[in-house]
């Protein structure tokens, strides 16, 4: 119960001041993208504005000792081909902070697959989740992968919160214990 309690007012704290000073931060990972500022049409939603860049990690992938059942592997993602880690709620937060970075909300993820996808797919497309020359998902450039949604920090309910399909911007409470994908902002 302590734990639980600890991770939400961590991740509360992180997604009420996202900003705050971590001291010099490191540069986007490879494979990261980033979102200058500006204003970003969310379907169901008003828009996101963003008053600084935003940058989403690459998936987080399976764990190699540590934690035990941190990130466990799924099989070649059906979109990518990559091997990525499935990750319970409570996991995808305590990756995202060892990083200094938190989970990112619905409205960014929704934001995110509008982004990359550009305007001809501004609510869905394989540009995110397949890899380029994908010859069954045209349009991929990223290889990111989406066979399982990507989490966000967005509530969904006692121990439930939302998850995002990256192919569609879909989105849906999921149960803490499940496991899903996870892309870590700054």
């Amino acid at each position: 119960m302590a734990e639980a309690l600890l991770v939400g007012i961590v991740s509360l704290t992180l997604s009420i001041a996202p900003g705050r000073a971590h001291g010099q931060l490191p540069e986007p990972a490879a494979g990261s993208i980033c979102m200058p500022l500006g204003n970003y049409p969310v379907a169901g939603s008003a828009d996101l504005v963003l008053r600084s860049p935003l940058c989403f990690s690459p998936p987080a992938p399976a764990a190699r000792g540590g934690k035990a059942g941190l990130g466990r592997r799924v099989d070649r993602d059906s979109f990518s081909g990559t091997t990525v880690g499935g990750y319970t709620y409570g996991d995808a937060v305590h990756y995202c902070l060892e990083r200094h970075m938190r989970l990112p909300s619905t409205d960014e993820l929704k934001a995110l697959v509008g982004y990359a996808n550009g305007p001809e797919h501004p609510h869905g497309g394989y540009a995110i989740v397949a890899s380029k020359d994908n010859k069954r998902y045209p349009g991929g450039v990223y290889g990111w992968g989406g066979q399982l949604a990507y989490w966000s920090s967005t509530f969904g309910g006692t121990r439930f919160h939302h998850v995002v399909w990256l192919t569609d911007g879909r989105d849906a409470p999921y149960h803490d214990s499940h496991r899903a994908y996870i892309s870590c902002v700054r």
